[in-house]
């Protein structure tokens, strides 16, 4: 390691205020060591922000650091676990001190809230980008999965669709409710501790990052049934209420950038899991339902139209 990536890693680590005692060998050995609790298995999972794809001129550095976690939080809480140990890959074009400054604090303030440790990772020369891993604890039973949705279970989506698919495409100053999705956009707040506490009433779940509808039909297919959706049921972003009908479903159903949850619920455990969605502060709202025959079908007589498209692809859309 050369005495400039020393520094740099020394920079970052500084805001890490974390040290869990189930790590056993963290950051300045070769390799992390840490040993879960008996009986827990571990969950991962890997997620990428590269400059000029995830994030531009538009987001602080302290923003890119909350960012490169939550987004990786949102697969975490998909599965109903408890998020423990992070690993950092970055590269960087040149010796960027002030800036991974302050993307170690917005990364640290968020691990934090978690009690995630930063337990090791590299940095290089290049574009600028980070790669985070993320791993997590949870019993191999209790995980939350894709393949058990039951007919005429509800379908549930977690907070509200379509900010992050509005920044994409817009300024924050064009309307009232601009900055709001802006903020939405540069800062996700995945509902990790509204997953891990109401694990136990769902009965299939998936991160909706790429839209609703898209990753739906991801948990439908891997389920084996279909479903049915209330087109006006569907929990709008305030910054979408000032579209045209047709463009305001098109964000809100096939929008990406949205670090959500879609899940399925028993109809007779849907009074307490919304007790928990209130004790939480976790928007939780009710769009369909399962049902046998496979594909997505939307109630008839809707007062918004169906969306229209393909829906988010990571190969088109750019920061």
């Amino acid at each position: 390691m050369s005495d400039a990536e020393q520094l740099l890693i020394d920079l970052f680590l500084k805001h890490q205020k974390i040290q869990r005692q189930d790590v056993w060998c963290r950051s300045g050995d070769d390799a992390a060591g840490f040993m879960p609790p008996q009986g827990l298995g571990i969950v991962a999972t890997v997620d990428a922000q590269i400059e000029g794809t995830h994030f531009d001129e538009r987001f602080s550095a302290q923003d890119i650091g909350h960012r490169a976690l939550a987004i990786s939080l949102s697969d975490i809480a998909a599965m109903g676990a408890q998020p423990c140990w992070a690993l950092i890959s970055m590269s960087l074009p040149d010796m960027q001190f002030e800036w991974i400054d302050a993307f170690s604090q917005g990364f640290c303030q968020l691990a934090a809230r978690y009690q995630i440790e930063c337990v090791g990772g590299n940095i290089s020369r290049g574009p600028r980008a980070v790669h985070v891993v993320l791993m997590g604890t949870i019993k191999p039973e209790a995980a939350l999965r894709q393949n058990t949705a039951q007919v005429g279970d509800v379908i549930c989506v977690t907070g509200q669709l379509g900010a992050g698919a509005w920044a994409l495409e817009h300024a924050p100053g064009e309307c009232a409710a601009g900055e709001a999705a802006c903020a939405v956009w540069r800062r996700p707040d995945p509902p990790v501790q509204f997953a891990m506490a109401c694990k136990n009433l769902i009965n299939a779940c998936i991160d909706i990052s790429d839209g609703v509808l898209k990753d739906l039909n991801r948990l439908l297919h891997q389920s084996g049934c279909g479903a049915q959706l209330d087109l006006d049921a569907c929990p709008y972003h305030p910054v979408l209420n000032a579209l045209q009908p047709q463009m305001a479903s098109d964000y809100a159903w096939l929008g990406g950038e949205v670090y959500a949850l879609c899940f399925t619920v028993a109809p007779k455990q849907m009074q307490d899991l919304m007790k928990l969605s209130a004790q939480h502060a976790c928007q939780v709202t009710p769009i369909g339902h399962i049902i046998q025959e496979k594909g997505v079908k939307f109630l008839d007589q809707s007062k918004r139209p169906r969306p229209q498209g393909e829906g988010f692809e990571h190969f088109n859309a750019s920061a």
